[in-house]
């Protein structure tokens, strides 16, 4: 007589992914976190992007682009005419026109607060983007960007960004969009309309890789801090259109109070405050998958949360917790590995110890944020225990 299994192959089914989830389980309790000391540390690790095999660091303060592999070896620096550039400028933030699946892998820098440079996966310099000369739609010019993120089709490359407008003497802040190459007629948009007194600006000026705006291709996603922590998509025809789901199913549902930034010295003290709060920290764009970064403060440390969500409504599907507990985190979405850039408290503007880096396995991620345990609403809420750690620190 045949056993009950093979009578009901469905019994089979369900056996075999419980024990995948389990041998899921136990390999990553039992491997050690890969984690690496940076061999020359940045003093203000702004952002980070993979390009091919190198890990490249914006030194902002040092005005320089540090090249690492991914164990935390110094490769170099950018030397040539785009050494000579960064140094006479003030690099702000960096990003990668590119989520794994498409893209051509250029590199776009915030050079300044209106200027952007454009370099080849290889760190030749392109061409730069005068975004003074990219006015809106209804006439306005765009003064100051803050957070920003490239989106790129087949007819047409933008960014969408988080800026200061001015329109005669009229001063007003929100989100815009608007074309990197310049293209006779072709004009920005300006998607939302903000007071200069709104809490989603600061947010958006805190810098140091607190980035609020991500990309899929010619579809940008932003947050916004209205009301609890909103998320809002923009295509490429102008239209901006909230992902109600977001807020609904994202476990922080009070947006912190920050103190003002006026003056440099004010920085340390508003990025104390941060550190003492639950708050997302970033979104990510990464092989058509949509994630955000956020942070918990618990009993004088921090636990790390990465959350997956659905690029079409924003819905939280799972979450998986970080094994680290630094004071700030910086992700960096790779082929092979994510990388997390661990730092200190801050000390002031461009100020910060950068420690170390956390390399975690792309697939193991992906595994990790797909099983069932990460989709349980105690996961979803952050419950520490809800989902076995993707590796033990050393």
């Amino acid at each position: 007589m045949r056993s009950t299994l093979h009578r009901q192959p469905w019994r089979l089914f369900v056996l075999a992914l419980l024990l995948s989830g389990l041998a899921w389980s136990s390999e990553s309790r039992a491997a050690d976190c890969k984690v690496a000391s940076f061999s020359r540390k940045p003093i203000s690790a702004s952002s980070s992007v993979w390009s091919r095999s190198d890990l490249v660091v914006l030194d902002n303060a040092r005005h320089d682009l540090l090249l690492f592999g991914n164990n935390g070896q110094a490769k170099g620096a950018a030397y040539g005419a785009l050494a000579k550039s960064l140094n006479d400028l003030r690099p702000l933030g960096m990003a990668r026109r590119g989520d794994g699946l498409t893209g051509d892998g250029r590199i776009l820098i915030q050079s300044e607060l209106n200027r952007f440079l454009v370099l080849t996966p290889d760190y030749t310099f392109e061409g730069s983007v005068d975004v003074l000369s990219r006015p809106t739609s209804e006439g306005s010019s765009i003064e100051r960007i803050y957070s920003w993120a490239p989106t790129w089709s087949a007819t047409r490359k933008d960014i969408v960004a988080f800026a200061d407008l001015k329109k005669g003497d009229q001063w007003s802040t929100g989100v815009v969009r608007f074309p990197v190459d310049f293209v006779q007629g072709a004009q920005g948009w300006f998607l939302k309309n903000l007071s200069v007194n709104e809490p989603s600006r600061k947010f958006h000026r805190l810098g140091l890789g607190y980035s609020y705006i991500a990309s899929l291709q010619d579809q940008a996603y932003v947050m916004l801090m209205d009301n609890g922590f909103r998320l809002w998509r923009s295509d490429g025809a102008g239209r901006f259109i909230e992902l109600p789901r977001f807020n609904e199913t994202f476990p922080v549902r009070e947006v912190p109070v920050l103190p003002a930034f006026i003056r440099p010295t004010d920085y340390a003290p508003l990025m104390g405050e941060i550190e003492k709060a639950e708050m997302p920290t970033a979104i990510y764009g990464w092989k058509g998958e949509l994630y955000v970064l956020w942070r918990r403060p618990v009993q004088g440390t921090t636990n790390w949360f990465l959350s997956r969500l659905r690029p079409t409504d924003g819905e939280l599907l799972s979450t998986i917790p970080i094994p680290s507990h630094s004071s700030h985190l910086l992700a960096v979405p790779g082929e092979e590995n994510w990388a997390f850039i661990e730092k200190g408290a801050v000390l002031g503007l461009q100020n910060q110890e950068v420690r170390s880096v956390l390399n975690l396995p792309a697939a193991d991620l992906r595994g990790a944020l797909a099983s069932r345990q990460a989709t349980t609403a105690e996961a979803k809420r952050g419950d520490t225990g809800a989902v076995p750690a993707l590796c033990r620190r050393p």
